[in-house]
């Protein structure tokens, strides 16, 4: 065997020593290590996971006396509470404005109370005042067509009966029939002449009644207007969704408010002269004045349509203003329907004459 082959064998038995040597150590076992604690009472303490549905040994149904949505809730899921304690609490919006159209219901029933304790105003004095003047009319007339009527039946008799004398006389002096037509004719011509008279004077009297009693109504409407424009509680709020609808209300409020003293002139005019022109001109201006009051009530709707509410305006005194406005509107319209009927009765009284 060469030197060199010897030297490797000597390399390769080196390493399989040391292979051995290192498997040997590697697969020994360290030897157990006790430890020795006297024995005694202790806590021991240790974590547990678990993962289920946690149920109340015991449930109750909870019944309330208002139903609605939950505003709030007071305690926390698994929270020990004690009797009477507050869970949750409801929202209390709805209630509070139930509470505030109670209030405002309230108020307008004590400010009614106070109205009647304290007398009427003098605007409802007038009103009543020109409704029985008119009523007062409308009697007259009735009366003096009752007086009219009996007239005529007894003329009527009279001329049946002076018919059947003539009829039964062989008087020379006894009109032919030819006469007593013509005579006839013309006692019912001045009967009509006289009723037609009446009747004119009767509708010109209601006409005139009429156009006073109605310009009052405007008034108050634009009046009540007014107090929706200056009520400071309003300023901030008042069509602010829409700020045409405030400078529309405005201006035409001032265009019937312009009317209002060449109105009353005209229907003073026609009250003093009784000419049938001038109680047309009256009757036609106090139409347009209404017509423009509602046009401004019209508006006035719309305005209170784009306004919100506040903590000063509340949705109450929103809808408190509306029904005002809307009664008001009916009120001025209607005013406006009687005056331009009573001018037409008045028209066809002489137009029938």
């Amino acid at each position: 065997m060469s030197k060199k082959r010897k030297k490797w064998l000597y390399i390769l038995i080196a390493i399989i020593l040391l292979i051995v040597i290192i498997v040997f150590f590697s697969r020994r076992k360290p030897e157990a290590e006790y430890s020795t604690e006297k024995a005694s009472y202790n806590n021991i303490i240790q974590t547990v996971s678990e993962v289920g549905t946690v149920k109340p040994v015991q449930e109750l149904s909870l019944n309330f006396l208002n139903s609605g949505k939950i505003g709030s809730i007071s305690v926390e899921v698994g929270q020990e509470v004690a009797s009477g304690e507050e869970l949750a609490a409801l929202e209390f919006e709805s209630l509070n404005s139930k509470k505030l159209e109670a209030t405002a219901g309230l108020n307008i029933a004590e400010a009614n109370l106070s109205k009647v304790l304290a007398g009427a105003s003098s605007e409802t004095v007038a009103v009543s005042q020109s409704e029985l003047a008119q009523a007062k009319a409308a009697q007259a007339a009735a009366v003096d067509d009752l007086n009219k009527t009996k007239a005529t039946v007894a003329e009527n008799i009279r001329q049946a009966e002076k018919s059947l004398a003539d009829l039964k006389s062989s008087s020379l002096d006894t009109p032919t029939a030819a006469e007593q037509a013509v005579y006839t004719a013309e006692v019912n011509l001045d009967n009509t002449k006289t009723m037609g008279e009446a009747t004119i004077q009767n509708s010109q009297d209601s006409a005139l009644l009429i156009l006073d009693d109605k310009i009052l109504i405007g008034e108050v409407a634009l009046d009540n207007l007014k107090t929706i424009l200056e009520d400071k509680d309003v300023e901030n709020v008042l069509g602010v969704k829409n700020s045409v609808t405030v400078l529309n209300t405005k201006k035409q409020r001032i265009l019937a408010l312009e009317m209002l003293n060449e109105v009353k002139e005209k229907v003073s005019l026609a009250n003093s002269s009784g000419k049938e022109d001038d109680v047309k001109v009256a009757g036609a201006l106090v139409k347009d004045f209404l017509l423009k009051a509602g046009q401004s009530l019209t508006y006035a709707y719309s305005m209170l349509e784009a306004t919100v509410t506040s903590a000063s305006f509340t949705e109450a005194q929103l809808s408190s203003y509306k029904t005002l406005v809307t009664s008001q509107n009916s009120q001025v319209s209607a005013a406006a329907t009687a005056v331009e009927t009573a001018i037409q009765s008045f028209s066809n009284a002489i137009l029938n004459h």
